[in-house]
């Protein structure tokens, strides 16, 4: 699946360049494999590519606010529908997903949000004790990696769009409208289903990495470094504190 994702997008990206027609069927093929898989992930690739282009065309106020409606509609369309598919084949709603996901995170709505949203920003984050689940702390070399790379991951997508990147937008569109469409679901917490967004984070922070050893951001540099350092020591105790809730009743 997510190999399917990076080919339909490595293929459009070609075709963006030097305009063959196979490249755009080898797209549509690629993209038509994920009906075996999540079929709708095909409307959120369709979504960053037109929020992408939307942005390309229109710019200044007009295209920012243009992209925030779209962005907004793509995100409720996808709630909506895993509303009805809970209720409808799952035989629940939104109470049904808070309750299984109550082994996730103890706490209030409130609180389940706010877990979501940080781990959509810079997780999800890794659980390192096996006493609390020798299944998911197999993952916490890899996730803690990710934390790590949050920070350029954002950078990037910055620099990205202030020195108007086009070739970056569809790749950072779909992966922001994903992360918010799995938080407005509760499903942030899902590492099965933040995969497929995956690749676009390791794209983006080793793109601002490079620009970054290559030293194509010499003024900046110092600055960098130092909120490196900051967000380094912040994501360490956020770590420690998610590790540690099991132990303390929120």
């Amino acid at each position: 699946m997510c190999m399917l994702i990076v080919l339909f997008f490595d293929q459009y990206v070609l075709y963006r360049k030097n305009r063959m027609i196979q490249h755009a069927i080898y797209a549509v093929l690629f993209l038509m494999g994920l009906l075996l898989f999540r079929p709708f992930l095909i409307f959120l690739c369709l979504a960053g590519v037109f929020t992408g282009l939307l942005l390309e065309r229109k710019k200044g106020l007009a295209g920012a606010l243009s992209v925030i409606i779209f962005f907004s509609i793509f995100v409720a369309l996808y709630s909506e529908f895993n509303f009805y598919y809970n209720k409808i084949l799952k035989g629940g709603d939104i109470a049904y997903v808070l309750e299984t996901k109550e082994s996730m995170v103890k706490g209030g709505v409130v609180f389940t949000y706010m877990v979501n949203i940080l781990a959509q920003l810079i997780g999800p984050l890794p659980t390192l004790s096996p006493d609390i689940s020798a299944t998911i702390s197999f993952f916490s070399a890899g996730l803690l990696f990710r934390v790590l790379l949050g920070f350029f991951f954002w950078m990037g997508v910055f620099y990205c769009f202030k020195n108007r990147v086009n070739i970056l937008y569809s790749l950072i569109f779909y992966a922001l409208i994903e992360m918010s469409a799995l938080v407005s679901i509760i499903e942030g917490l899902e590492l099965r289903k933040s995969l497929s967004h995956f690749f676009v984070f390791y794209i983006v922070a080793f793109w601002f990495l490079d620009k970054y050893d290559l030293k194509s951001l010499v003024r900046q540099k110092y600055r960098i470094r130092w909120l490196f350092n900051i967000y380094a020591v912040v994501a360490f105790f956020i770590v420690i504190a998610w590790n540690w809730r099991v132990r303390v009743p929120i």
